[in-house]
């Protein structure tokens, strides 16, 4: 068991960093591509946004849903090759992570997401990337 499998999206983080492990240069393609359509800005505003959203229950806090993914992700981007591909996994398993119904997400096309995002969607944004890569460039 990892973790995170205590998560309601386990099984969601679990899709991305199998995802991540057959297909970096893929995640690396669509963290790029989402930075460039989005940019920095919007990126900051989004992951401040998953960072002050309230927590679940009592001692629900997002350090502690956060810490088995992101030492999965700080580990595996210690290689260069991975480094990029994992920083883009980073954005969507935060999400997932921070807000459960984030998880209704990761099967939205693109476009879906775009329309969430315009109406200031943190966590439709911080999923994009993983939409990229599951719907512009499938298995």
């Amino acid at each position: 068991m990892s973790e995170w499998s205590h998560l309601p999206n386990a099984r969601h983080i679990d899709r991305i960093f199998k995802d991540v492990n057959g297909r970096p240069e893929v995640w690396q393609r669509s963290r790029l591509d989402t930075a460039l359509l989005f940019g920095a800005d919007a990126r900051n505003k989004a992951w401040g946004a998953a960072w002050k959203h309230p927590a679940g229950g009592a001692g629900d806090t997002l350090a502690w849903r956060w810490v088995g993914p992101w030492n999965e992700i700080r580990n595996r981007s210690r290689d260069s090759k991975w480094s990029a591909a994992y920083e883009a996994a980073s954005d969507p398993v935060l999400a997932l992570c921070r807000w459960d119904e984030a998880g209704d997400l990761v099967d939205l096309p693109p476009s879906a997401l775009r329309l969430l995002i315009s109406c200031d969607n943190p966590s439709a944004l911080l999923m994009y990337s993983a939409s990229l890569a599951f719907h512009t460039h499938p298995v």
